[in-house]
């Protein structure tokens, strides 16, 4: 069993002005913790439409949806202008993640002295660094070094109307 960040979306999102702390090797002015709370967004929140408009806004191909429904946003693509934010009918794109200068987050491997970084500076307490064990309905695994805390949405059947 290993440690993971665990991300609280729903403190996260109740605190705006929330900030942390990133210690990312290659940029230090880095702001890891928006690109956990996008793939968290996109793992938990995604409606993983049949149609997706926000893929089919973006001419830049920066989105893609993976064989599992979820989307994953290629930064190197993506030019910040938010017309997949746009187009979501749900409002699932964070527009603060969409930013030209890329952030990433590298889950401080090989550098982790206790807790990560983020963690440690986390000014609103939405970002933990635990041991989990199995996931719930309440937490989720995204990968091997994420866990998201929050309801995750979830399409239901149709539900055939009786007569």
């Amino acid at each position: 069993m290993s440690k993971r960040v665990v991300i609280d979306l729903d403190k996260w999102r109740r605190s705006p002005g929330c900030q942390a702390s990133c210690s990312y090797y290659y940029h230090p002015e880095n702001d890891g913790v928006v690109s956990l709370v996008e793939i968290a967004s996109f793992e938990i929140f995604c409606r993983r439409c049949d149609q997706k408009s926000c893929v089919a806004a973006c001419r830049y191909d920066a989105l893609e949806e993976q064989d599992d429904g979820t989307l994953k946003r290629y930064n190197m693509l993506c030019v910040a202008c938010k017309s997949c934010v746009q187009a979501c009918p749900f409002g699932i794109i964070i527009p603060t993640a969409l930013l030209y200068k890329v952030t990433i987050c590298d889950f401080c491997i090989g550098r982790k002295d206790g807790e990560p970084e983020c963690v440690r500076t986390c000014s609103c307490g939405a970002l933990t660094y635990e041991e989990i064990e199995e996931e719930s309905n309440q937490l989720h695994f995204v990968g091997e070094h994420i866990a998201v805390k929050s309801l995750a949405w979830e399409k239901l059947e149709p539900v055939e109307e009786k007569r």
